[in-house]
């Protein structure tokens, strides 16, 4: 088991330590370390485990796929909820995802 060091804003931060059990990020090589039973240091203060790892083409296919109050607790699961999340990935999400594609970390909480 590897532990491994991520930043997110202070928003996600708080979400994380409430109800965000999905992390989405761009599938960049440098997250191929990265495996299910591994641990993530969030902003040096929050540590979760990795409880499974999906790989998507889009970030449209992983908003379909994925529960979106996972994703980000204050959406619910409505078509509009799915596109205003599918804009925020995007915005958030820089780097060509065609070619990196996307990744799912489902996270889970660290056992006693």
């Amino acid at each position: 088991m590897a532990k491994h060091d991520l930043q997110v804003k202070p928003s996600v931060l708080e979400q994380l330590r409430q109800k965000k059990t999905l992390e989405v990020r761009l599938g960049h090589p440098w997250f191929s370390t990265i495996q299910a039973g591994d641990e993530v240091v969030f902003n040096q203060e929050f540590t979760r485990k990795i409880a499974y790892i999906r790989r998507y083409r889009s970030i449209k296919s992983a908003v379909a796929c994925e529960d979106l109050a996972k994703i980000w607790p204050p959406f619910e699961g409505s078509e509009k909820a799915a596109k205003d999340l599918t804009k925020l990935l995007k915005h958030n999400l820089r780097g060509d995802v065609s070619k990196l594609g996307v990744l799912v970390f489902e996270l889970a909480p660290l056992k006693e």
